[in-house]
């Protein structure tokens, strides 16, 4: 939830009004798309290993290391692509 909410803050300040809502719809049937697989690769995660300790454990080493490459891309260095105003006023709230 707290990735979603920055993210959309941030496509609404990149995205031009006239492509927002495009650019919205394909994230959102991507992101929807993807659950029911997570959810299929998971259970048979669980049934493989039959440990779902460390299945979540490995589930939260993941959603590290991406987090983790995401700061070295664009993405991490999102501020320098907002305008002047709106950059100034993410860091003074950050």
């Amino acid at each position: 939830m707290l990735f979603d909410i920055n993210a959309n803050s941030l496509w609404q300040q990149i995205v031009p009004d006239r492509l927002l809502g495009r650019v919205q719809s394909v994230v959102w049937v991507l992101s929807w798309s993807a659950i029911p697989l997570g959810a299929f690769i998971g259970g048979v995660a669980i049934e493989q290993t039959q440990d779902i300790t460390l299945v979540y454990r490995m589930i939260g080493v993941m959603i590290f290391l991406i987090a983790f490459a995401f700061s070295f891309t664009a993405l991490g260095r999102a501020e320098h692509y907002l305008p002047q105003e709106a950059a100034e006023e993410t860091k003074t709230k950050g």
